[in-house]
């Protein structure tokens, strides 16, 4: 595929993706998958910020890989010293900055809207890289019934942000895949591909493919996950719960290391 130029839009075809065999070298630097019931994944550097005792929780309930996930839940009225949101993130792995500038990795993670989760005109930031207090180089979100990703950069005037890609619509109760291959750099050699998939598929859909500055600031960063609603901070809307799981949180050298199979429980519905 061409590879966009650091000034042009972004590459919204969606294209197949073939996953080769993983090489001997590749390795897994850190790896989230909720098996031992605790709410860190038993990993000290898992910071959890909730505004309630109960609202980030290990579960059974669901899971995409093995037995558990992370359920996490914010109300209309929650919030932290730090705004709206119930988050959990990490920033170093194996002696290393998670999100390390010139270091090629593949972030993945999968994603559940808890039965019943509501449509709202405003949106859930799901997944984020961050550098620090300013706002996200790239956040994930379900937004207006859709999947929606989002990134900033050195290269665009302050302030502006970059358009959204949007996926046709996302179900309910349903496990979504998605990996991030990502290079970050703050000058313009840097590049991100994003990958999707439902459960149930076994190949992954190129969804964006864009070269060029990929960082606000030119140090290192760290990944979060979770719900992040900072409008419920200012004013009300369309609904006052949300429930997600995530599961198969993992960062690793190589696509291979992170997919994910298709899979498809026992009953479940075949248009998963």
């Amino acid at each position: 595929m061409k590879k966009t130029s650091a000034t042009s839009f972004i590459t919204f075809g969606l294209i197949a993706w073939s996953i080769m065999a993983a090489p001997l070298s590749a390795r897994v630097i850190f790896e989230a998958g909720y098996e031992n019931g605790l709410e860190n994944n038993g990993n000290a550097g898992i910071k959890v910020v909730e505004p309630e005792d109960d609202r980030i929780e290990a579960s059974t309930n669901v899971s995409r890989v093995g037995s558990g996930s992370v359920r996490t839940e914010l109300r209309y009225g929650d919030m932290t010293p730090v705004s709206v949101r119930s988050e959990s993130s990490v920033r170093d792995a194996g002696g290393a900055p998670i999100i390390q500038r010139g270091v090629v990795r593949f972030y993945a993670f999968s994603v559940y809207l808890a039965p019943g989760y509501q449509q709202d005109s405003n949106g859930d930031i799901l997944f984020q890289i961050k550098q620090g207090s300013s706002g996200p180089s790239f956040h994930f979100m379900a937004d207006e019934g859709k999947f929606k990703f989002h990134y900033t950069n050195n290269d665009q005037p302050k302030g502006v942000t970059s358009p959204y890609f949007e996926e046709s619509g996302y179900r309910a109760g349903i496990w979504y895949d998605f990996v991030l291959e990502f290079l970050p750099q703050y000058t313009s050699d840097g590049y991100f591909k994003f990958f999707y998939k439902k459960a149930s598929e076994s190949e992954y859909t190129e969804l964006i493919h864009y070269t060029g500055s990929t960082l606000i600031h030119d140090r290192d960063g760290y990944i979060k996950w979770g719900i992040y609603k900072s409008t419920w901070a200012r004013k009300p809307t369309d609904s006052t719960l949300r429930v997600v799981y995530h599961d198969n949180i993992k960062v690793a050298t190589t696509f291979d290391e992170v997919r994910l199979p298709a899979y498809l429980p026992e009953n479940a519905d075949a248009g998963n």
